[in-house]
Formats: structure tokens, C-alpha cells, sequence
């Protein structure tokens, strides 16, 4: 995921161009975020993101988050700067953020379900 959300963010930077549309990918993030042990741990709802996070996930989270807080401000940029109305519609429908990350995108993006609802990203 980090890698398409690098390389949207280069196309924009380097070739001013902003990919206008419906994105969906339904990549999780990382192969290696696995419950803690389900045998001790059955309370615990790890299919809402109650993960156990060592810190290459953690870091693996925290850019994936920076990185759509990088792309969005780009776009706004430049919609602002030439006067058009581009707007990526990102549906990373898969995606599993450390909790504190998906909090801070939600602020990110003014607590508005229409514009982060969790997984999809409307930026404009």
C-alpha cells in the first residue's frame, strides 16, 4: 500500500498529475499482523484492529498514515493552485491502521464519515 500511495504522491510532485477517480485495492497491510494467541486471548477482537503491534508494523502504520495525510494536502494544492476540481476517491478497503493512527486520520479529515470512513479516503 505504501508503495501506490509513494508513487500517486511522486505523479503528482514531479508530473503534476493527480489521479482523478475511484481507486480500490484489497491489500491488508501487512502479512505479519496476527493475533496475539487465540487460545489466551479469545476477548480480544482482533478483526477490529486489536493487533499486536511490534514497532516494523507500528512504523509500517504510521507512514502509510503520513503518507495519505501527504497525498490529500498534495491534491488540495494543487486544485487550489490550478483551479480544478480533481478528486481521488481511495478505497483501501483491507487496510488495518494501529488504532492511534486511525484516530488521527479521522482529525485529519475533519471526523467526517463522508470523507474517511475507516478504509475509503475521498480527497479533493
Amino acid at each position: 500500500i505504501l508503495i501506490l500511495l509513494e508513487s500517486l504522491l511522486k505523479s503528482i510532485k514531479e508530473e503534476n498529475d493527480i489521479f482523478d477517480g475511484y481507486l480500490s485495492l484489497g491489500i491488508p497491510f501487512c502479512g505479519f499482523l496476527n493475533q496475539k494467541n487465540i487460545r489466551t486471548d479469545a476477548d480480544r477482537h482482533w478483526w477490529t484492529g486489536e493487533y499486536s503491534w511490534d514497532e516494523e508494523n507500528n512504523q509500517g502504520s504510521l507512514d502509510i498514515a503520513h503518507a495519505i495525510c501527504e497525498l490529500q494536502t498534495e491534491i488540495a494544492n494543487r486544485n487550489k493552485i490550478h483551479e480544478t476540481d480533481k478528486k481521488l476517491i481511495l478505497d483501501l478497503n483491507k487496510l488495518v491502521l494501529r488504532k492511534k493512527h486511525d484516530k488521527f486520520l479521522r482529525f485529519w479529515f475533519n471526523d467526517d464519515d463522508e470523507l474517511y470512513d475507516g478504509s475509503k479516503f475521498i480527497m479533493q
